[in-house]
């Protein structure tokens, strides 16, 4: 939370107008960072799943049409934002911690990375050390090199550089 909230600031402190999209998979973690930057006099507004479809689209209308000192934070749950939305008020997306499937989250990022974007999009993986985040993270990367090697079709090496292992690892075998 302490790493989100200094990004946040070294955002607001770069541009003051920019906005930014924070996704977790843990609800929960979204509520405790919007308590966190609420204290710190950081507006946001949170969706997630348990969130009606109209009170949603009036917080993603409320958070597009606003300007960034009345709130500069939109807090989304990858499941329940990952998809279907365009954003492109937002120039930030901190994920707060990587999913296990790679093109969901990229999906997240690309919320704001839509036409009429008129700025240039920055994402920032907030990943602690020595945890279970990086080797998801890891699993990602090694997913990402299956895709481009088969499905992607850039063979330019990408097979090559998975080991026995990542494959055993992959597969559970």
């Amino acid at each position: 939370i302490d790493a989100l909230i200094s990004k946040v600031l070294e955002m607001r402190r770069e541009n003051p107008q920019a906005k930014g999209l924070v996704f977790s998979c843990f609800v929960k973690l979204l509520e405790l960072c919007q308590y966190h930057l609420k204290a710190r006099g950081i507006t946001t507004f949170i969706i997630h799943g348990s969130i009606p479809l109209a009170v949603r689209t009036r917080i993603i209308k409320a958070f597009v049409e606003s300007s960034a000192s009345d709130c500069s934070l939109l807090l989304v749950s990858i499941s329940a934002g990952g998809e279907g939305l365009n954003l492109q008020r937002a120039s930030h997306v901190f994920v707060l911690d990587p999913w296990w499937n790679p093109a969901l989250e990229k999906q997240a990022i690309q919320r704001c990375h839509r036409l009429g974007q008129q700025q240039v999009v920055r994402s920032h993986h907030l990943i602690s050390e020595n945890t279970i985040e990086e080797q998801i993270k890891a699993l990602q990367e090694k997913k990402q090199l299956i895709f481009d090697g088969t499905i992607g079709g850039n063979f330019n090496g990408a097979l090559e550089k998975l080991t026995i292992a990542d494959l055993k690892f992959l597969f559970q075998l």
